[in-house]
């Protein structure tokens, strides 16, 4: 998920020189919603997994306004999430790692345990997103052959 990762933006008249915002969030999957906003292309985003964040690039600071999930594509990863500041790792029924990643940004303290009620509220929100993704996984071979 790449938490606090470099994300540099040359743009003059748009995009505010020697701005540096360490507080706001976006992901990859925002830019699609973002670059269909600078093109002028109206969409639904609400298709999207992702946020229009052309206003935080334009050097706004705000909030996210989703929750970021991630998993890979592979039939027995962890899913993971981000909202707000509270991040959870789902390793399977009983095993969550949960950190607050406002306090802790390198993940070194696991308040699972500490606080039950923010993991049961963001496995349900985990789970959820997760009945939406493909019940199996279709590889290629890598090498530019049949399967």
């Amino acid at each position: 998920g790449g938490v606090r990762s470099p994300f540099i933006i040359r743009w003059p008249g748009q995009v505010p020189a020697n701005h540096v915002n360490d507080t706001s969030v976006f992901s990859g999957v925002d830019w699609l919603p973002t670059l269909c906003a600078i093109a002028g292309i109206d969409i639904d985003t609400r298709d999207l997994d992702g946020d229009n964040v052309l206003d935080i690039w334009q050097g706004a600071t705000r909030s996210r306004e989703g929750t970021l999930f991630w998993k890979t594509n592979s039939d027995n990863s962890a899913p993971a999430m981000r909202d707000g500041n509270w991040k959870l790792h789902a390793f399977g029924r009983n095993a969550v790692e949960l950190y607050d990643l406002e306090r802790d940004p390198g993940e070194r303290h696991n308040l699972a345990e500490t606080r039950p009620e923010i993991v049961q509220q963001l496995t349900k929100k985990l789970e959820a997103w997760t009945t939406t993704l493909p019940g199996n996984y279709i590889h290629g071979s890598g090498g530019g052959g049949e399967d």
